[in-house]
C-alpha cells in the first residue's frame, strides 16, 4: 500500500540486526501547495496535481531527530515554471519587528506584566520570596525548610517548584485561614465577660 507521505519510513530492527531499505520517491515526495494556482498544479496546468520545484534536496536517514546516521543529497528536475516564493524574500523580510504597533495592526495586544505589588491572595510564595524583603525570603526559607525531604531528585524539584508557585490564597486554606474571606460589614460580636 502506497503510504501518503513517501519520504517519511520508519524501519524497526533488533539489535544488532541490518537491512537494505529501498524507498522510491516519486515528484509528489518533493511537491507543495501553490498559492498562485490556486490549487495542485500539475504539469499539464490541471489544479488537480502537485507542484514540483527544481534543485537538490538532501534525504536523511536517522535514529531520531537528533541522530543523524546518513544523508544523500538528490537533483529534482522541476516543471518548469517559476517558484511562487522567488523574489519573495526581498519583497517581505523572512521576520517582522514585533513592536505593540505591529501587534495592533495584527489585532493582538500584549498584555502588561502583572506587578507584584501590592501583594494580594494570587502573589505567589515565590513572588514573595524575591519581593518582599526580608519577611518574604524568611517565609519562603520557612515554607522549603519544612517541606519533607523527597529521597528522589526529581520529586524534591517538584515539591520546590509546587511550593513556589503556590498561591497565598492557597497556602492560608491549608492552615484554616478564615482571616483571608472577605470582611463582614457586620458589627464583631461584644468581647466575653471580664475581659
Amino acid at each position: 500500500m502506497a503510504s501518503r507521505w513517501p519520504c517519511r519510513c520508519k524501519v524497526w530492527l533488533p539489535r544488532g540486526e541490518s537491512k537494505t531499505v529501498r524507498l522510491d520517491l516519486d515528484a509528489r515526495a518533493f511537491a507543495f501547495y501553490d498559492t498562485r494556482a490556486g490549487g495542485w498544479r500539475a504539469r499539464d496546468g490541471a489544479s488537480t496535481s502537485w507542484r514540483v520545484e527544481g534543485g537538490e534536496y538532501e534525504l536523511v536517514a536517522s535514529a531520531s531527530s537528533e541522530d543523524v546516521r546518513s544523508r544523500a543529497v538528490v537533483s529534482v528536475s522541476s516543471e518548469g515554471a517559476a517558484a511562487p516564493h522567488e523574489g519573495a524574500v526581498a519583497a517581505n523580510p523572512p521576520y517582522v519587528e514585533a513592536t505593540d504597533e505591529v501587534l495592533g495592526q495584527m489585532g493582538l495586544q500584549v498584555q502588561p506584566e502583572r506587578s507584584v505589588r501590592p501583594f494580594d491572595r494570587r502573589t505567589t510564595v515565590g513572588e514573595m520570596g524575591d519581593e518582599a524583603g526580608c519577611c518574604g525570603k524568611c517565609l519562603y526559607s520557612m515554607l522549603i525548610c519544612g517541606m519533607p525531604k523527597a529521597t528522589n531528585p526529581i520529586e524534591h524539584r517538584l515539591r520546590l517548584e509546587m511550593t513556589r508557585t503556590l498561591p497565598l490564597e492557597i497556602l492560608f486554606n491549608f492552615a484554616n485561614g478564615g482571616h483571608l474571606r472577605e470582611p463582614s460589614t457586620r458589627e464583631p460580636p461584644p468581647p466575653p465577660e471580664g475581659c
